[in-house]
This record gives C-alpha cells, structure tokens and sequence, in this order.
C-alpha cells in the first residue's frame, strides 16, 4: 500500500470518497430508449473491455438527441471523472478522456465526479483500487447476495488517502515501473519456455 510520509510532517489526511466526489449513477435507459445505431450504450463488460484495451464492441446504442438532452441536464461524464464497475465485477475503474461519447447503464456502474477543490488525481484513485488493503475494504463493503454489488452510499463511503498532488505522480510513476518490470519479467519467461 502506498505509505504515508514519516519525516516530521503531518500525516496525509484520509476522506471518505463521498467527501471529495459526487458519488452517482447515470439516468435509467429504458428498453424502449435504445436504438440499432447512435451513441453506444455501454455495459459492464464494454467497461471491463475499454479497461483492457481501450476499446469495446457495444450492442446497444441511444440516440444522439438523446444523448444531447442527458450532456445538457450535466447527466454525461466529463473528462476525468471515473467509472466503477459496481455489480458482478467489483471496483474496476475506467477514466473518461476527452474522446469518449458514450452512455452507460445505471446500477451496474457507478460514477466518480470531481467535488470543488478535489485534488486527488483520477489515476492516482484508479491506482488506489487495485491496492490489497483497498480492495479489502471493498470487499468487506460489497453485498453478497445473488449478484455482488456495493451500493453509491457504500462506495461514497469508502476511506482514500490525500497525499500532495507531486506524491501522487511520484506513486504513479512507481506503479508504472513495476507494470513495466512485471511485463518484462513475463516476455522474458515465454522466451525461456519458448527455448527450452
């Protein structure tokens, strides 16, 4: 887990997410809203997709007048808010860039928007859920029942560290190392199997 400063400094305040984000869904879409061809309408596995590669196949699509009306209440995600995947498959997030034009399904994807005055970099939380001790408390957070899922209130109230906006770079920059050391150990491995 990414450790707290010991210096002498104070320590690195925690908040709860719903303290430093509007923790949201998006507006239900009705069967009788989708359309063959517009504005794909994304599910947890075209999230889970765009998680893995950057891109997804949808199967459902609303219309773009209907898309203009949802960006025109403030009801679409803007870039660098994140989606959580909240049913099924628990706490994967999906940062929203400035190309994206797509809708997602209430209920099964929840959405992280920035408060006033947050600070906390989009890919410092997304890194944050891919943390054991954060993925404990999620874990322990999340309703088992048929389909797991964890509720906004739950999510919202899920405790985050605020370390300064430079820590934040310096812990992303230690994470993308070791994404890297970890792919070079693999390739090297298929190479050796490859050989032998």
């Amino acid at each position: 887990m990414f450790r707290r400063e010991n210096s002498g400094k104070q320590d690195w305040p925690t908040l709860k997410i719903g303290e430093v984000y509007n923790v949201k869904s998006s507006k239900r879409i009705y069967a009788k809203e989708l359309v063959p061809a517009g504005i794909p309408f994304l599910k947890v596995a075209d999230i889970l997709d765009r998680i893995a590669t950057g891109t997804s196949t949808p199967t459902a699509y609303i219309s773009q007048e209907k898309y203009r009306e949802l960006k025109e209440m403030g009801l679409v995600p803007e870039t660098g808010d994140i989606l959580v995947t909240s049913r099924g498959t628990i706490g994967k997030c999906y940062i929203i860039t400035s190309k994206d034009e797509f809708y997602f399904q209430d209920g099964m994807i929840s959405w992280l928007h920035p408060k006033p005055g947050c600070q906390l970099l989009p890919e410092f939380i997304a890194a944050l859920f891919e943390e054991e001790e954060f993925l404990k408390a999620l874990d322990e957070a999340t309703n088992k029942t048929t389909v797991t899922y964890i509720s906004l209130d739950k999510l919202g109230g899920l405790s985050v560290i605020c370390p300064p906006e430079r820590m934040q770079h310096g812990y992303l920059d230690f994470v993308h190392q070791l994404d890297k050391s970890k792919f070079v150990a693999q390739k090297a491995t298929q190479l050796l199997q490859c050989m032998l």
